[in-house]
């Protein structure tokens, strides 16, 4: 008798976290809501001051590096012009990164 009421006092609080249901802004909705419907008699329009929704455009891709110095090309003899090339490599990409446009950076969780 004593290892049946052990067993079910075991097992008890393990069907209690089959209830258990996640909370917070990504968490599933349970169920759709019921759509409603205007009283009889009434019409509906669409609302004439709704705020049109933002044109959003996809942000051009960037250009690729420019690779002017690779590390076959470095050597002890010319180490302080393959640093110059690479300086003027990393500000060239730089300048070209700069010259992008910003695009909106929109959030939005779909349910």
């Amino acid at each position: 008798m004593n290892k049946l009421v052990f067993g079910l006092l075991m097992l008890l609080p393990g069907v209690g976290c089959v209830h258990l249901q996640p909370i917070g802004p990504l968490a599933q909705e349970n169920g759709a809501a019921a759509p409603v419907s205007p009283a009889p008699g009434v019409t509906v329009t669409a609302p004439k001051d709704a705020v049109p929704k933002p044109i959003v455009q996809p942000a051009p891709a960037p250009s690729p590096p420019a690779l002017l110095v690779t590390p076959a090309e470095v050597t002890e003899a010319n180490h302080a012009d393959a640093a110059r090339r690479l300086m003027e490599e990393l500000e060239a990409d730089r300048r070209s990164m700069e010259s992008m446009p910003r695009s909106a950076e929109i959030s939005v969780i779909k349910r």
